[in-house]
């Protein structure tokens, strides 16, 4: 029963997701799957530099568009409450440290920091980080954008309160 919870290794086999619908340009819903999570890793010439392109504002509650983030990757639309962001101070730091208080990472932080590993990456000023979302099923991704590096997607597994693990599919 506990090993059906946990993903070891690398996750099944990238295959297209058809839709009922035709996927709209601009929308993201060809990219969309539940349970994975996609993780950039970059650095910007200012903490507030990286705020605006992530569309983060000064207000708690106000959620602004990612538009530029969006534009560069070719995401579409998506939930701004998908849309972790850890660029806290303009000093690089260890992927492990900038990974380690991200939501659900004790259960993707091992993968991330080995397919940083492989491309060379150990460290950065911050982190994006896309809930639900598969950014390698975008057949014509740009895997670096500017000074933003695609590390990759990975399996995660949703905590309820008390440590209760939830399996949750919502598509």
């Amino acid at each position: 029963m506990l090993s059906e919870l946990f993903v070891l290794g690398q996750p099944d086999p990238i295959v297209p997701v058809s839709c009922k619908e035709p996927v709209k340009i601009g929308s993201q819903a060809g990219f969309k799957r539940a349970g994975y999570v996609s993780v950039w890793i970059g650095t910007f010439e200012s903490v507030e530099d990286a705020e605006g392109y992530f569309g983060i504002p000064d207000e708690i509650g106000v959620y602004l568009p990612a538009q530029a983030f969006a534009d560069d990757f070719g995401l579409g639309n998506f939930p701004p409450e998908t849309l972790e962001v850890n660029f806290e101070q303009v000093l690089p730091r260890p992927i492990m440290e900038l990974l380690r208080d991200a939501t659900f990472a004790g259960s993707f932080l091992d993968l991330a920091i080995e397919a940083a590993a492989r491309q060379g990456i150990g460290q950065g000023q911050g982190v994006a980080l896309l809930y639900d979302f598969d950014y390698r099923l975008n057949s014509s991704r740009g895997d670096a954008v500017g000074t933003l590096q695609f590390i990759g997607a990975f399996p995660f597994v949703r905590c309820l309160p008390h440590g209760q693990l939830a399996n949750r599919s919502d598509d």
